[in-house]
């Protein structure tokens, strides 16, 4: 098969949606067939609304042996978008004023076999294009939303082109149940599990699980609103005031909202901003030094469809927490790989986080069923295959 996947953004990086197209472009490429990516030369989908933003020079290349191709965003004029979207809300406006709005698409698809599109993540502008593309090339479209219960994402636009796909991709049984509440039929509707990259289960297996000597709280990931890394800030900051010595690092690509965050940490008193380790974007080796030295991750997000970050955890036998939204609370198996704790509860936070410290016979025990979960069901063969498999039975 011919597989064009058309993506927002596109680099080795911490953001699961990049990480999630990444993985899966090489995986299938290695499985014997054709693929490309057509993405944007935009590192994050910050990029698509600042257009002072730093930019990928190369417009074409390999990552991973996936030939890419990336097109210049136009990313000026949003405001006239965010007009459109205050007077009339919930219409492409709202999708629009993300982007990325692409030219030259004609010339990218002129002359190229395509059998398959697989499109996404919502919301950006991309899903359109996907669309776009197999409407113009006659291929077949797959969507992979990866959807989060944000008001961005229950865009009827975006709906609309769910229902028009082939396939849709949902990474739970949770998102499943949503699309097709939305109007997909139930037939293209398939789960795939996230991939977790090869390089988290590679190393030697005598250093996995194994806890710091002090208490670490570790966050990872873009640092955007629905992340709720204040929420986590507060949760700390009760414990340090109980005289607990707990340290936190924070890490991950900043975003427009980075400095909300900055500004909450520079208010603590100078003894707890000494705990706190803020860290920017990190190589892979960095990811699993800061993995193998946490005690805990934490993710206090409100809108995850999975949560790709909690896999990579448990990939190195560590527990997690995660908030009690509907996707989490069938990702994150309470009490027996992670805990769930009460949605922008801080003070919940802290006694999940808490837990986990007091009891580290626990907290190993978690991490390690964790990990023979993902160790069998997150390989990235494995979701490539079945991948595969669903889109060859689409196609016969």
């Amino acid at each position: 098969m011919n597989i064009l996947f058309c993506t927002h953004c596109y680099y080795p990086a911490i953001d699961g949606g990049s990480v999630l197209f990444g993985q899966l472009a090489a995986a299938i490429r290695g499985l014997g067939h054709e693929v490309e990516v057509l993405t944007s030369n935009r590192y994050s989908t910050d990029g698509f609304i600042n257009h002072k933003a730093r930019i990928i020079s190369e417009n074409r290349g390999l990552i991973d042996g996936v030939p890419v191709t990336r097109l210049n965003v136009f990313s000026r004029g949003r405001k006239f978008f965010r007009f459109l979207e205050f007077l009339m809300p919930d219409q492409v406006w709202t999708i629009l004023k993300k982007g990325p709005v692409f030219f030259n698409l004609p010339e990218i698809i002129k002359n190229r076999k395509i059998d398959w599109v697989v499109g996404g993540p919502f919301p950006p502008f991309t899903v359109f294009w996907s669309w776009l593309i197999a409407k113009k090339s006659g291929a077949r479209l797959a969507l992979i939303p990866c959807f989060h219960e944000g008001l961005e994402y229950n865009n009827k636009f975006l709906f609309r082109i769910a229902e028009k796909a082939d396939l849709v991709f949902c990474l739970s049984n949770w998102e499943k149940r949503k699309f097709i509440s939305l109007g997909v039929e139930k037939d293209k509707v398939a789960v795939i599990n996230p991939i977790v990259d090869e390089f988290l289960f590679k190393y030697n297996r005598r250093d996995l699980g194994i806890f710091p000597k002090e208490p670490n709280v570790v966050f990872l990931g873009v640092k955007s609103a629905h992340k709720r890394i204040e929420k986590l800030i507060e949760a700390m900051e009760i414990l340090w005031k109980k005289g607990k010595f707990i340290n936190l690092t924070i890490a991950g690509p900043e975003t427009l909202s980075s400095h909300l965050i900055s500004t909450l940490i520079k208010k603590l008193p100078d003894e707890y901003k000494r705990r706190i380790t803020y860290l920017g974007r990190i190589s892979k080796r960095e990811k699993v030094k800061l993995l193998d030295k946490a005690t805990v991750l934490v993710n206090p997000s409100t809108e995850e469809s999975f949560g790709i970050v909690f896999a990579e955890a448990w990939a190195r036998k560590k527990p997690v927490i995660g908030s009690d939204i509907p996707a989490l609370k069938e990702v994150i198996r309470n009490e027996k790989d992670g805990l769930l704790f009460k949605m922008n509860d801080s003070e919940d936070l802290a006694k999940k986080i808490l837990f986990l410290v007091d009891y580290p016979t626990a907290a190993k025990k978690m991490g390690e069923n964790g990990y023979n979960r993902v160790v069998k069901t997150c390989r990235k063969i494995t979701v490539a295959k079945k991948m595969i498999a669903s889109l060859g039975y689409a196609r016969g």
